[in-house]
């Protein structure tokens, strides 16, 4: 697939190690004007202290943050920001046995617009037993208080003057020539157990 840039925005990818494997958590967020050095460090930083202060209280031992990565999107030959996170910040969720791998939890992204290239979904993992209600469901404490630290990361993101963004590269079946970056207006978490067969055992991301 060709490249389609994607003005003022950037990718930032959050590499964990969940009981061994790769697991990558990504992130769209926009500027009037290009990120600079400064600025993509920043949201580094910025993402780190989420993690540590927001996130990893509520994830079990099983999942560790190792890296952030946050890369420029104007251009293929844009520039990249990397925070190397060691040793890695692992969850302290004193809740007893992990949950399988595969185990997710999906917010869905929401925007003030209406279709498909306007919504998108952020599968986390990483979570212990004691959250799950029952065989199909999370306990609502586990939800309530996920939703709320995703409600902080967006919070900290516009503090640096930055917005998180629903980027979107195809409409109607077709590559656009330029991607479509829509602002996130809300956060809606599924209470229902989903599952990423890339997280199991010996397969990856």
């Amino acid at each position: 697939m060709d490249f389609i840039p994607a003005a003022g925005v950037v990718k930032t990818a959050m590499q964990f190690s969940l009981a061994g494997q790769e697991a990558i958590w990504t992130f769209h967020f926009k500027r009037t004007t290009p990120w600079t050095q400064l600025e993509r460090e920043a949201l580094n930083d910025a993402l780190a202290g989420w993690w540590t202060s927001a996130m990893k209280i509520y994830m079990n031992a099983n999942i560790g943050l190792v890296s952030i990565t946050t890369t420029n999107l104007d251009t293929q030959e844009a520039p990249s920001s990397v925070k190397i996170i060691s040793p890695a910040e692992v969850g302290t969720l004193s809740s007893g046995a992990a949950a399988s791998n595969n185990i997710a939890m999906c917010a869905t992204l929401r925007t003030a617009l209406r279709g498909r290239s306007y919504r998108g979904r952020l599968f986390l993992g990483g979570f212990g037993v004691a959250q799950l209600q029952d065989a199909l469901t999370f306990t609502s404490s586990a939800l309530a208080v996920i939703g709320a630290a995703l409600a902080s990361l967006k919070a900290a993101v516009e503090a640096l003057g930055a917005v998180w963004v629903v980027l979107s590269k195809w409409h109607n079946g077709s590559a656009r020539t330029t991607a479509v970056a829509t602002p996130i207006t809300a956060i809606a978490i599924d209470q229902y157990i989903d599952s990423q067969r890339r997280r199991l055992g010996m397969r990856g991301v």
